[in-house]
């Protein structure tokens, strides 16, 4: 197809400018939005209102459940092509809480973005937390609060913690998360699997949409960052246009070693998104966080023992005489638990102290209209 494209025969070699991988690379990316056969066909073989995927299914997945297929020694044409698309668009579904007896803790994604196997689990579970309906409390028909929050941390813990739990019987349920409607479509389905090729677009962390503030602050995996770099729940919540903001807000609550340990996660959060981007790998969130505290002891370490390399201007806070012929009058006021005094000091030009005095008030003032 690309020798026809570019010398309009199938025959002549011709001159290719562009690998015909990257001509199926979507128009909004400078290309030419030509299919990509082998994802195309990935993505029809996951439709299930077709004939032949009824047979299929009848024959290899007896059970209904398409993710959960055996292996098999010598497979057929068929079934390794079934194999593949399974694996490719498994990460596209979630599972929707229903009676809780077929999600797996230890193996799917399930609830709310971000919660993907054991990865994002800050304790271990228990040889008896095998499926969700065991993170329940049967008794109150509600989430095990405190185990959740023990298990996901405060933010998945929350979002964990606020699913509501069906009362009628439902059954758990995969929703294809690639559609606003939660229904699957080879259309949807070939869109996610070329953006997921070239490693850009919506894919990335289950993010539908991906802008600054929600590259460093709304994508799972960068709350899973933040959460394991201990940074408080009550400042991960709230609605920000912009990152300056949402900064803003936090180092008003931050010492200035906590906003550097801030400032060096964030910076690790953005190159593991670019690593996920280019390079196709990304490290654990506890990974990143140990790699965050190693590179701001080091630093604090290195300022302590070597002069800095661009030195600190220095400030003269010494008193300063006045002109020949003026005098100088220095106010300085302070207010202590409920009482306000201030002193006064009158100098010449040449520092000699012409006057002064001092006075004590019973009343608390505002520190700026003391001054």
């Amino acid at each position: 197809m690309g020798r026809t494209w570019w010398t309009k025969n199938d025959k002549a070699r011709g001159w290719a400018m562009m690998g015909w991988e990257k001509m199926c690379y979507p128009k909004g990316m400078g290309s030419m939005g030509f299919r990509n056969l082998h994802l195309f066909n990935l993505a029809l073989l996951g439709r299930q209102d077709t004939l032949c995927f009824k047979v299929l299914s009848a024959k290899y997945f007896p059970n209904g459940d398409v993710f959960s297929y055996k292996r098999c020694d010598k497979p057929s044409f068929t079934w390794v092509s079934i194999a593949k698309a399974v694996d490719a668009l498994k990460d596209g579904f979630i599972w929707q809480v229903g009676d809780g007896n077929k999600i797996d803790l230890r193996r799917d994604h399930w609830g709310v973005d971000g919660i993907i196997e054991e990865s994002v689990c800050r304790s271990p579970f228990t040889n008896n937390e095998r499926n969700v309906k065991d993170l329940w409390d049967h008794d109150n028909r509600r989430w095990n609060r405190e185990r959740v929050i023990e298990i996901y941390g405060d933010y998945l813990g929350d979002c964990v913690s606020n699913l509501p739990i069906p009362h009628n019987g439902i059954k758990d349920t995969r929703t294809w998360i690639q559609n606003p409607h939660g229904i699957y479509t080879s259309k949807s389905a070939y869109s996610w699997l070329i953006f997921k090729e070239v490693s850009f677009g919506p894919h990335q962390f289950f993010c539908r949409e991906e802008t600054l503030i929600q590259a460093m602050k709304g994508c799972p995996k960068a709350r899973e960052i933040l959460v394991a770099g201990r940074l408080n729940n009550r400042l991960l919540v709230g609605d920000y246009n912009n990152c300056i903001n949402w900064l803003e807000d936090i180092f008003r609550e931050l010492d200035k070693k906590a906003a550097a340990d801030l400032l060096t996660l964030l910076w690790n959060s953005w190159n593991d998104r670019n690593n996920m981007v280019f390079k196709g790998k990304m490290d654990e969130a506890v990974t990143i966080w140990e790699r965050v505290q190693t590179l701001s002891r080091d630093f604090w370490i290195f300022n302590l023992t070597e002069p800095a390399i661009i030195p600190p201007s220095p400030i003269n806070m010494s008193w300063q005489t006045p002109p020949v012929g003026y005098i100088k009058v220095n106010v300085d006021a302070a207010v202590s638990n409920g009482c306000s005094d201030f002193g006064v000091v009158v100098r010449d030009n040449d520092g000699f102290v012409l006057g002064g005095c001092y006075k004590f008030k019973n009343v608390a003032m505002d520190v700026s209209w003391a001054d």
